[in-house]
């Protein structure tokens, strides 16, 4: 009998038949003896009522000629068995292993993880989760890659370059080189050999994180998800900026995210801020070109005494219909798109764009570089209170909208997180800018 490995699936090989075990989230192999156990020889064990928890999880035996057992634990049942004989387990079509791509121990650089990159149309992230690509990497592992890589693991798998691919192969190689060598992580079950703790946790720059200082750059740790999987990485460090001057940023967030705080220092660094917020309410005042049309679909309810638009009335209609929110965004955003379009004309002058709503306007695509500045919850809802220009209730329905366009466009190009202090958010900001001012430089 010989057991071997291959990404994760361990390879029993004993004498006629080739038996293939994946553990998945909770699945352990424990070495015991009949001496100490509950096991007969030979006979199928059924668990009894009185029998210990551990027992009860135990869903099979090995039982070895020298009287030693090995036994398959697994909690939630997750775990799956294939059989084969030699000659069918690496060709048959139900074997889990024809479907493997490769062992990342053996490959010399990026080129293939490269070629494989340019036909893949997600993220970098769900590239190196993909089995059928490479084998063995697993969510931990993946977010300490991309950020040893310094990529972004939102960055569309097809736009790498073949020096990223070798970078994440080598990074590859080292995280579980690393992982191996201190037992893996265990971060909530999972235990190595004579039920030892693994430690590479203790490792972990990004992963499990979240809202904590880089160890880097001070930055907090952000967490989103991509493919259904938790992620974690470095807004500041893992940032990358278009290869081309950039003239016209677009600047977006949720309510009471600092987005004001990043405009007026890119103000301060020379650039002219164009205010959507600021335009849309022009737009809105008596006389001017939306007013009549928002009048005609709204009705006269929502205006003051003096003729103009309330627009607290007007927002509390479209925050409970989405309908009506359409209906409104319809209206407006033309006309504020018209406006900017005319405002960014000149060539000689670079534009902030101060627009809460850049995607679902479309008005991303109107810029060379898209920020999205982000902030823990809790410091959201401390602003908004000390505010009291909106009821939090609207401001978590406006907020969840937002979200969820982003995670759709899958666009932002940076994000910059304020959620600790003004000198963390202070270093992030003028980094950029200064990246920036670097980068056109180069593009002139």
């Amino acid at each position: 009998m010989d057991i071997e490995r291959y990404g994760k699936f361990l390879i029993f090989k004993f004498e006629e038949k080739i038996l293939l075990s994946h553990l998945r989230m909770e699945g352990k192999y424990y070495l015991a003896h009949y001496e100490n156990s509950s096991y007969q020889k030979g006979l199928t064990y059924q668990p009894e009522e009185e029998d210990s928890k551990f027992n009860k999880h135990v869903h099979l035996v090995f039982e070895f000629t020298d009287e030693s057992l090995l036994l398959y634990h697994d909690v939630r049942k997750f775990g799956r068995f294939y059989l084969f004989t030699y000659n069918d387990y690496l060709t048959n079509p139900r074997s889990p292993l024809v479907k493997l791509g490769h062992e990342p121990f053996n490959e010399k650089d990026g080129t293939y993880l490269y070629s494989k990159a340019q036909k893949f149309k997600k993220t970098t992230k769900e590239l190196l989760l993909d089995q059928s690509v490479l084998v063995g990497i697993g969510n931990i592992y993946a977010d300490e890659i991309c950020f040893l890589a310094k990529i972004p693991p939102q960055k569309s798998a097809f736009t790498l370059t073949k020096e990223d691919c070798d970078l994440l192969v080598s990074k590859t190689q080292e995280v579980l080189n690393k992982a191996l060598e201190l037992g893996g992580s265990t971060v909530r079950s999972y235990h190595f050999a004579n039920d030892a703790s693994g430690r590479f946790q203790n490792e972990l720059n990004v992963y499990g994180r979240e809202g904590e200082p880089c160890y880097l750059c001070g930055t907090p740790i952000s967490k989103t998800k991509i493919g259904g999987r938790g992620t974690h990485f470095c807004a500041h460090c893992q940032q990358e900026l278009p290869s081309k001057k950039i003239r016209v940023i677009g600047v977006t967030g949720l309510i009471s995210a600092g987005k004001s705080m990043v405009s007026s220092a890119f103000q301060k660094a020379g650039y002219h801020l164009v205010d959507a917020d600021q335009i849309a309410k022009d737009c809105l005042v008596k006389g001017e070109s939306c007013y009549q049309k928002v009048l005609e679909t709204f009705g006269r309810e929502i205006l003051r005494s003096d003729g103009e638009i309330e627009r607290s009335k007007l927002r509390e209609i479209v925050v409970k219909d989405e309908v009506a929110l359409t209906k409104l965004n319809s209206l407006i955003h033309p006309e504020v798109e018209a406006v900017i379009v005319e405002k960014i004309k000149d060539e000689r002058k670079c534009f902030l764009l101060d627009v809460p709503l850049l995607f679902e306007a479309g008005l991303d695509k109107l810029c060379d570089l898209t920020i999205f500045v982000n902030t823990h919850e809790k410091v959201r809802r401390k602003r908004l209170i000390a505010r009291g220009t909106m009821p939090l209730k609207e401001a978590a329905k406006l907020n969840s909208s937002l979200l969820e366009a982003i995670k759709k466009m899958a666009k932002v190009d940076v994000i910059i997180d304020n959620s600790l202090t003004r000198e963390a958010t202070d270093f992030q900001v003028k980094s950029l800018i200064e990246k920036i001012r670097q980068l056109n430089l180069i593009s002139k």
